[in-house]
């Protein structure tokens, strides 16, 4: 940080992992309390990745003027964007140090001799290119055994031709099962039904290619499904979000809650059906949480962040 002390400085943690949490991963910004230069606050997430301290991951963070977010594999779990920028709540307008490192903890076990942080490679790309295509959401749900839906969202779409669905049984060999045309706007959604499943198979991989006009390709992450299972999971998307959120379950939903930061209820539903769309376009920028209590008198809280 230079000359300016922390957390005058600001501080944005792209990753951090602690060997006492295996397979969590974090982002956050450290930035001062408003009216003390001299104290700080902090706004973090937390992704799961199993395996996370065996394999290579893409950790990133999209930072320019108006918002910092931070992504694991193309897929976003974290923006800070405030309202009101100042030197308080936005340090970030000046330039920060890169920085690397494995930290020691007091809590260490005494057998403890040495860690290693492997680094394939650390990009740096100007401000002034056009952003790369970012898979903000990617998930792929079982649906009554009978066919497999990939759910996708996108943001940062240029000059895009195609996506192509992905399939494989082993997670190597992959093939391509259908294709979707781009829309090429600033946030995109998608879904593609695969109804073709192989009896005698039962976990599958699905992956989503994207093909730029000029034939470049890239890559969402892999998800896993074991298709004799139906997904109980629930499905929030886009998100980040600006102006609605869609949300489905394989179960019926009873009851939406949308509680903000100020754990104030803003919005609440009651229905009787698998899927909504909620307009969210009076919300105000920040972090809110969604509250889903199914038929089944199940029930799951999801973050989202409203651009």
């Amino acid at each position: 940080h230079g000359t300016t002390n922390w957390p005058a400085c600001g501080e944005i943690d792209i990753m951090e992992h602690w060997g006492t949490n295996q397979n969590v991963v974090s982002s956050a910004v450290h930035f001062p309390v408003n009216g003390n230069l001299n104290v700080g606050q902090y706004l973090t997430n937390a992704q799961n990745i199993a395996g996370v301290s065996n394999d290579f991951h893409i950790y990133a963070v999209d930072w320019n003027a108006q918002r910092i977010t931070f992504s694991v594999d193309g897929i976003n779990h974290f923006t800070y964007n405030p309202t009101t920028k100042n030197q308080y709540t936005w340090p970030f307008d000046a330039e920060q140090y890169l920085l690397l490192n494995v930290a020691i903890e007091s809590t260490v076990i005494p057998s403890f001799m040495q860690s290693a942080m492997e680094v394939d490679y650390v990009r740096v790309y100007q401000e002034n290119n056009p952003l790369p295509l970012s898979f903000t959401q990617y998930n792929i749900f079982s649906r009554n055994e009978k066919y497999i839906e990939n759910i996708w969202s996108t943001a940062n779409e240029i000059n895009v031709s195609h996506f192509n669905v992905q399939r494989s049984t082993n997670g190597k060999d992959f093939i391509t099962i259908g294709s979707i045309n781009a829309n090429n706007k600033s946030s995109n959604e998608y879904k593609f039904i695969d109804d073709l499943l192989t009896n005698n198979v039962t976990t599958l991989y699905y992956r989503i290619q994207s093909i730029d006009k000029d034939g470049k390709e890239q890559y969402s992450v892999i998800r896993n499904i074991n298709a004799k299972t139906p997904s109980q999971s629930i499905a929030i998307y886009p998100n980040p979000a600006k102006d609605y959120i869609n949300i489905t379950s394989q179960e019926n939903i009873k009851q939406i809650r949308i509680i903000n930061q100020y754990a104030q209820t803003v919005q609440q539903l009651t229905l009787s059906s698998k899927q909504a769309t909620i307009n969210i376009k009076q919300f105000v920028k920040g972090i809110y949480i969604v509250q889903i209590t199914l038929a089944n008198g199940k029930s799951s809280a999801e973050k989202i962040v409203v651009d």
